[in-house]
């Protein structure tokens, strides 16, 4: 089996590849079990940044689930790996998703300041694709704290980059 103790690196790598199948799945039971184990054997690799991915995945899962505070928790335990690495990259993805918590559980002021932070890391990246989906999501927070020139401006940047993107 591929989650042997063997080989932790290759274990939890697969996993992660399979991961546009179990979204697609909308991660079906066995789902977590293999997320919780890759997350196991990136560790046993001692592999940072393979955990701060697995985690990510793990959070996603139970996300889908509506498990938002044990996603929020494992969403945290990434960010702090991923920021001690300097990797901004999984960092903005990671505030994006908390963001998105956030959001799920109606906490919208929370959810504005990650994706604020996510969009400040991406400006840095540029990367135009998730700029223009954090840009949509911010606009769309805006909407529901009151902010509507701020949600508007947002949008229409958000579809602006779209465009551009193609």
């Amino acid at each position: 089996c591929a989650l042997g103790a063997d080989k932790p690196d290759q274990a939890w790598q697969l996993v992660c590849a399979l991961q546009p199948l179990l979204r697609h799945t909308n991660y079906a039971s066995p789902a977590l079990d293999l997320l919780r184990g890759a997350t196991d054997a990136a560790r046993a690799a001692g592999d940072l940044r393979g955990e701060a991915t697995c985690l990510m995945g793990t959070a996603l899962a139970l996300r889908q689930h509506r498990r938002n505070a044990e996603a929020r928790e494992l969403l945290e335990q990434a960010l702090e790996i991923s920021r001690g690495l300097g990797d901004q990259s999984a960092e903005a993805y990671q505030l994006a998703e908390l963001g998105s918590v956030a959001v799920g559980e109606e906490r919208f002021l929370e959810a504005y300041d990650c994706i604020r932070r996510a969009l400040t890391l991406v400006e840095a990246l540029s990367d135009g694709v998730l700029r223009a989906a954090l840009r949509n999501n911010l606009g769309l927070v805006c909407r529901e704290i009151g902010r509507n020139a701020e949600s508007f401006e947002h949008l229409s940047q958000a579809l602006a980059g779209y465009r551009d993107a193609g």
